[in-house]
């Protein structure tokens, strides 16, 4: 266990592809090390990159691998919301609806991470409710 807390002071919510979902906020709080590269892709901190108990090189390392991470995921939400707005169905996955990694590829002009990919999608379908109000037109 390492602890983290929030750089912004606003919490932070890590959702990982296995289902566990942890929510960080401006007090420290402990995640296991399955949970530690989300946490510091989603600008978190660690206890030891504050109290020195970690290496510079390590620290340095983690906020060069946070960077390129948030900046990849943020390339790869511009992608998919543009191609929403387009109405570009060849974009998305005809069986569940996620976008074709291929396609993001594609439009980036470099190969995206396909966690990447479907963590940026459920977030965005989370943010904006989509899977909810697709659930309540199933239900009809």
């Amino acid at each position: 266990m390492k602890r983290f807390k929030s750089t912004t002071g606003e919490d932070v919510r890590i959702a990982l592809l296995s289902g566990h979902v942890f929510l960080v906020g401006s007090e420290w709080k402990d995640l296991p090390e399955f949970a530690w590269s989300d946490a510091y892709a989603q600008r978190c901190i660690s206890e030891d990159m504050i109290t020195g108990n970690g290496s510079v090189g390590v620290t340095t390392e983690v906020m060069a691998k946070m960077d390129h991470i948030a900046l990849a995921k943020e390339e790869i939400k511009g992608a998919i919301l543009e191609a929403m707005e387009e109405g570009n169905e060849s974009f998305f996955n005809k069986m569940n609806g996620v976008p074709k990694v291929s396609a993001i590829s594609e439009k980036l002009g470099k190969k995206a991470n396909q966690q990447y990919v479907r963590e940026v999608w459920y977030r965005i379908q989370d943010e904006t409710g989509a899977v909810e109000k697709a659930e309540d037109n199933d239900a009809s």
